[in-house]
């Protein structure tokens, strides 16, 4: 109903934690979302950092903690979406091309699903809509490229999510 669909909404604006649990089905339909209070604390310095009050930040966090699908795909389309930050520019980076892209063609699968469109509305551009990089109409993008090629990009967000092979 419309009264669900404002409460989803404005949960997801105030809250990334809320956001990513909506979007798990849609990154994630055949896996089970087991959430804990290391995701809600990603979540809460994500959201610090959207808000201005963190200016770097770095996670250890153990592998498959879902940072990665967290700070690289669902933060992005919560920025865009529920918080309305359509202008943003992110970089995503890893110390393979083909990580970074991953991250990228996950996040343009959720902005562009049905759940997320019928609750906010984006609009990528046809002329730069690839693997690599996408943008929508109101001049954000996200961008996926390895470690050693950042010289020379500019984003609001620079995410560099493992820039070393272990």
């Amino acid at each position: 109903s419309t009264d669900f669909l404002a409460v989803e909404k404005e949960l997801s604006r105030r809250s990334l934690a809320e956001f990513a649990k909506l979007a798990w089905p849609t990154l994630e339909p055949s896996t089970e979302l087991k959430w804990g209070w290391a995701l809600d604390a990603i979540c809460e310095h994500l959201e610090a950092v959207t808000d201005g009050e963190i200016k770097r930040l770095l996670m250890n966090v153990p592998l498959g903690s879902m940072k990665s699908l967290l700070c690289g795909v669902i933060w992005l389309a919560w920025v865009w979406g529920p918080r309305g930050l359509q202008h943003h520019r992110f970089m995503g980076t890893a110390h393979s091309a083909a990580l970074a892209m991953r991250d990228n063609m996950k996040c343009r699968r959720l902005i562009s699903s049905p759940c997320f469109q019928n609750r906010w509305p984006i609009t990528l551009t046809s002329d730069q809509n690839a693997k690599t990089k996408f943008e929508n109409d109101k001049t954000g993008f996200r961008e996926a490229m390895a470690f050693t090629s950042l010289t020379g990009s500019r984003g609001d967000r620079v995410i560099l999510d493992d820039p070393l092979s272990a």
